[in-house]
């Protein structure tokens, strides 16, 4: 028995192959989702044109609690898990049904390379803490994944139909590692030092050297002795040169404004 796409999915199949009720039936929100849209305005078409593999596909996607996601045809149109759905953040739900290019391109320079070698028959493909820069919440967020492109063959020639993605967020790992190393730099550079001016050049130079964590930092010291409490720089690090402002101490007044700007980026001012 069959029914519109614009109603409920398909029920029934060809003998050994998922009718649509059963390919959706445990796949929870996004499964609810696909059980529920137009496919006939999209590149996959009507419910009743997918084909075996597709189905197969998808059914295999969308039970699993690890993340996956399956890019089908030429145009790689997305449909993924729930679990996958944090991965995407705003883009989903609109993404579903959609070109891969037209719901990333803000990474298409680093994955396209990769998904081009499935497609084409080179084979699957692994990375391992791949950096990427998604607008998943607004902004170009620095992201790291785990994941693996498979290739969907058609059966029984082999004919590469799809990618099969599995993927696991690293961000939290990487930039945990990354910010502990940058306290040993920091321990390593400073332990040693015998004056505070050599103790804040140190930290200075070990802060360049993790520049991922912190893009530039001053050092400003205090000058008690001054008819007026005022600071000057000591060290720096990721400036080029010391902003006017900062270089004349008489214009910055401790309590009053305190130091200017020194760049648009996050930073330390110390």
């Amino acid at each position: 028995m069959r029914t519109s796409d614009t109603g409920r999915a398909e029920v029934g199949g060809r003998q050994g192959v998922p009718g649509m009720a059963q390919v959706f039936a445990s796949g929870g929100e996004v499964g609810q989702l696909m059980s529920t849209m137009d496919w006939s305005g999209t590149l996959l078409g009507p419910l009743r044109s997918w084909c075996v593999e597709l189905r197969m596909a998808v059914s295999a996607c969308l039970e699993p609690r690890f993340p996956m996601q399956v890019l089908w045809g030429p145009d790689l149109v997305i449909l993924h898990n729930d679990a996958l759905i944090p991965h995407v953040g705003k883009k989903h739900p609109e993404c579903v049904g959609r070109p891969f290019r037209e719901v990333f391109p803000e990474v298409m320079h680093r994955v396209g390379p990769l998904l081009g070698q499935v497609m084409s028959g080179g084979g699957a493909t692994w990375e391992q803490d791949r950096r990427l820069l998604l607008d998943r919440h607004g902004y170009l967020e620095e992201c790291f994944f785990s994941f693996s492109y498979s290739p969907i063959r058609r059966i029984p020639t082999a004919e590469v139909l799809g990618v099969l993605t599995t993927a696991y967020e690293t961000t939290r790992n990487v930039v945990g590692v990354r910010r502990l190393s940058c306290l040993r730099e920091i321990a390593g550079a400073t332990v040693q030092a015998q004056t505070s001016g050599e103790v804040f050049r140190n930290a200075a130079d070990a802060l360049g050297r993790c520049s991922a964590e912190v893009p530039y930092c001053m050092v400003l010291l205090r000058r008690p002795d001054a008819a007026r409490l005022t600071v000057r720089p000591v060290a720096t690090a990721g400036l080029a040169t010391v902003p006017d402002a900062v270089s004349r101490p008489a214009s910055i007044v401790h309590g009053a404004g305190g130091a200017p700007p020194c760049d648009q980026r996050p930073g330390f001012l110390i």
